[in-house]
């Protein structure tokens, strides 16, 4: 095998190691709060989501009406 080929299986098992370690750790967590805590997690979550989906909806249409976008040139006369 490559030099290349057992750095990326390593790189791999690590990953692998790391992402059961987070599972591992949110399962506790999630124990450990309770369920009213994960549920109201869970929607803020989604509320803030959608607080930012339609803030850049907004900042997106207000481009598209003819607001000039800021250069860096701009900034750096600031």
């Amino acid at each position: 095998m490559s030099r290349n080929t057992v750095l990326q299986i390593i790189a791999a098992l690590i990953t692998v190691a790391v992402l059961a370690g987070i599972h591992q750790g949110a399962g506790w967590f999630a124990r450990w709060v309770g369920p009213q805590f994960t549920a109201g997690l869970v929607c803020g979550m989604v509320l803030m989501c959608a607080a930012f989906l339609v803030a850049n909806k907004i900042d997106r249409s207000a481009i598209g009406r003819g607001r000039e976008q800021q250069r860096s040139r701009d900034v750096i006369d600031l």
